[in-house]
């Protein structure tokens, strides 16, 4: 059971990246690693929501790498 919706975890994912200078692709391990932030414990399929959730918001573009990984790149505003 989650206290946030998934809109409200990818603002603030958002904000994270934005905050952290995060300008380059991020990596689902990351965020993973962010172990002082809420959202570094949410699932894999949770994760990869957010990712399209900011998409369709217009505020990142998700990569999916050689390797088969998907990460996002921001946009910053």
């Amino acid at each position: 059971v989650y206290w946030k919706t998934l809109e409200v975890w990818s603002d603030e994912i958002y904000r994270w990246a934005y905050d952290n200078g995060k300008i380059e692709p991020i990596m689902i391990f990351e965020l993973r690693e962010a172990k002082h932030e809420d959202f570094s414990n949410l699932p894999l399929e949770d994760l990869e929501a957010i990712f399209k959730i900011l998409v369709k918001n217009r505020r990142a573009k998700v990569l999916k790498l050689d390797n088969g990984q998907l990460a996002f790149k921001i946009k910053l505003e």
